[in-house]
């Protein structure tokens, strides 16, 4: 059982997900110094969200609990416009 137009070849999610990004794009005009000041700019917020997700999608890291008695590594947001 075919679903749509065969001739419409297939059509992935990577696929679907390049052609978003084509078309959209998050731009700011200013480079925050800090998070609260991130925070306060929306398309920062989505930025940041989009980030969070490409790291969960692509099984970059899991969040532990913290082992007692050892050092936790930091991290920390860079905002830039590419």
């Amino acid at each position: 059982m075919v679903m749509g137009d065969p001739s419409g070849g297939i059509r992935t999610r990577r696929r679907q997900y390049a052609s978003f990004c084509e078309h959209y794009s998050f731009v700011s005009c200013l480079e925050p110094t800090n998070v609260d000041e991130a925070l306060e700019d929306p398309d920062w917020v989505m930025a940041m969200q989009e980030e969070l997700n490409n790291l969960t999608c692509n099984e970059v890291w899991v969040l532990e609990e913290c082992p007692q008695n050892k050092n936790v590594i930091g991290t920390k947001w860079v905002f830039r416009n590419k």
